[in-house]
Protein backbone atom coordinates (compact mmCIF):
# COMPACT_ATOMS: atom_id res chain seq x y z
CA UNK A 1 0.00 0.00 0.00
CA UNK A 2 2.78 2.70 1.05
CA UNK A 3 4.76 1.64 -2.05
CA UNK A 4 1.82 2.56 -4.34
CA UNK A 5 2.35 6.28 -2.22
CA UNK A 6 6.16 5.95 -2.99
CA UNK A 7 5.16 6.30 -7.02
CA UNK A 8 2.33 8.45 -6.69
CA UNK A 9 4.44 10.86 -4.84
CA UNK A 10 6.72 11.43 -7.94
CA UNK A 11 3.85 12.30 -9.77
CA UNK A 12 2.43 15.20 -10.55
CA UNK A 13 -0.10 15.49 -7.74
CA UNK A 14 2.10 15.74 -4.96
CA UNK A 15 -0.07 18.14 -2.39
CA UNK A 16 -3.00 16.00 -2.93
CA UNK A 17 -1.72 12.44 -2.25
CA UNK A 18 0.01 14.25 0.35
CA UNK A 19 -3.38 15.18 1.53
CA UNK A 20 -4.83 11.63 1.41
CA UNK A 21 -1.57 10.26 3.75
CA UNK A 22 -2.66 12.94 6.06
CA UNK A 23 -6.13 11.82 6.19
CA UNK A 24 -4.83 7.90 6.46
CA UNK A 25 -2.42 8.78 8.99
CA UNK A 26 -5.04 10.36 11.40
CA UNK A 27 -7.37 7.71 10.87
CA UNK A 28 -5.11 4.98 11.69
CA UNK A 29 -3.44 7.10 14.45
CA UNK A 30 -0.38 6.64 13.12
CA UNK A 31 2.61 9.44 14.40
CA UNK A 32 4.32 11.37 11.56
CA UNK A 33 7.30 9.18 12.35
CA UNK A 34 5.95 5.85 12.17
CA UNK A 35 4.72 7.24 8.78
CA UNK A 36 7.98 8.34 7.34
CA UNK A 37 9.50 5.01 8.52
CA UNK A 38 6.76 2.82 6.49
CA UNK A 39 7.43 5.14 3.57
CA UNK A 40 11.49 4.97 4.42
CA UNK A 41 11.79 8.24 4.45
Amino acid sequence: MFILFKIALKGGHKMEIGNKINQLRKLSGMTQEQLAEKLNV
